[in-house]
C-alpha cells in the first residue's frame, strides 16, 4: 500500500495549503480579491477547467436550479479566469451544466487571475468539502490533475484530505468500460458495483452488468457471483500474484486459468518466463 508523505511536493501548492488549509478557500478569496471583473460573456466563449471536462450533473438533482435559471436566468455569476481568448469556469459547475442544456446565449462571470495551481487547489478542495460531488467526478478531476498538470497522488491526498490508496482506487474506477460507466453515470448500477466491477476485463466487465441490471444484483450478490466465476478463495492471492507479475487480468474457472493482456508486449513477456519455467 502506497504510504502519504506529509510533506506536499508541488512548492506552489505547498505555499496555498500553509496559506488557507486552516480556513474557507473561497469565503477568503471572495474577501480579500482585488482584481476581479463581473462580465457576461458569450456562451461559445466559455468552457469548463481541465480538471471539471468530464463533469457528471444529475439531471433530478438540478430540477429546480434548472426551473429557477429558466424563469430569472443565471442570478450569481461564475467564478472564471481568462485562459487566451476563451473564459474557463473555476466554480459553478452545475450552473454552467444548465446554462449549456438550455442554451443561454450569455453567461455572467466573476474573472479573475487565478494560476494553475491556484484553480487545481480550488477545485480539489471544493470537491473534497462538498458531500454532492459524486465519487466519479472526483477521480475526473484527479485525473486531470496528475495528467495535466503533473500534480502526486500524494499532492492530492494531502490536498483532499484522504489516503494515497483512496486517490488511486478513485482514478481507478475510470478503468471501467464506457458501457460500464455510462451505466454508472445513469445511476443504473452503484459504486458498489463499480468498485467491484473494474478488476475484471472488459469483456467480463459487460457479461457480468447485464447480470447486475436484469437481475438486479446487490453489491454482496455480486461479490458471490464474481467469486464464483474466478474460482475459490484457495486461488485468489494467486490470482494477484500472476496479474501483478505479469500485468494482465487472471481468471480460474474450475479446471482453466485463463490470461488477458493490454497488449502484445505483455504477452510476449508472459511467453518468455513460461519457455523458461519460472512462472511466480
Amino acid at each position: 500500500m502506497a504510504k502519504k508523505s506529509s510533506v506536499i511536493q508541488n512548492t506552489s501548492l505547498a505555499n496555498l495549503i500553509e496559506q488557507y488549509q486552516n480556513d474557507d478557500l473561497f469565503e477568503v478569496l471572495n474577501q480579500n480579491f482585488e482584481k476581479e471583473t463581473i462580465i457576461k460573456v458569450a456562451s461559445k466563449d466559455v468552457t469548463m477547467n481541465p480538471l471539471c471536462k468530464n463533469y457528471v450533473v444529475d439531471e433530478d438533482e438540478v430540477k429546480d436550479l434548472t426551473n429557477s435559471i429558466l424563469k430569472n436566468g443565471i442570478l450569481v455569476p461564475l467564478l472564471a479566469r481568462k485562459i487566451e481568448d476563451k473564459y474557463e469556469i473555476i466554480s459553478g459547475c452545475q450552473r454552467y451544466f444548465i446554462a449549456k442544456k438550455l442554451n443561454l446565449k450569455e453567461i455572467p462571470l466573476r474573472v479573475r487571475p487565478i494560476s494553475d495551481e491556484l484553480m487545481v487547489y480550488m477545485v480539489l478542495k471544493h470537491n473534497s468539502n462538498d458531500s454532492k460531488v459524486s465519487i466519479l467526478n472526483k477521480a475526473y478531476a484527479y485525473k486531470a490533475a496528475t495528467k495535466k498538470f503533473g500534480i502526486s497522488r500524494n499532492d492530492i491526498a494531502i490536498m483532499t484530505h484522504q489516503s494515497v490508496s483512496q486517490i488511486t482506487n478513485s482514478i481507478r474506477l475510470l478503468k471501467l468500460s464506457k458501457h460500464v460507466l455510462d451505466e454508472l453515470k445513469k445511476g443504473h448500477i452503484s459504486f458498489g458495483h463499480a468498485r467491484v466491477l473494474v478488476v475484471l476485463d472488459e469483456k467480463t466487465q459487460e457479461e457480468v452488468l447485464t447480470k447486475i441490471i436484469d437481475k438486479r444484483y446487490s453489491v454482496r450478490q455480486l461479490e458471490d457471483y464474481i467469486s464464483s466465476i474466478n474460482g475459490t478463495d484457495e486461488f485468489i492471492d494467486l490470482k494477484k500474484k500472476l496479474e501483478q507479475k505479469f500485468n494482465s487480468n487472471v481468471r480460474f474457472t474450475k479446471n482453466k486459468v485463463s490470461f488477458s493482456f493490454k497488449n502484445k508486449n505483455d504477452l510476449e513477456k508472459f511467453c518468455d518466463v513460461l519457455i523458461k519455467k519460472s512462472i511466480i
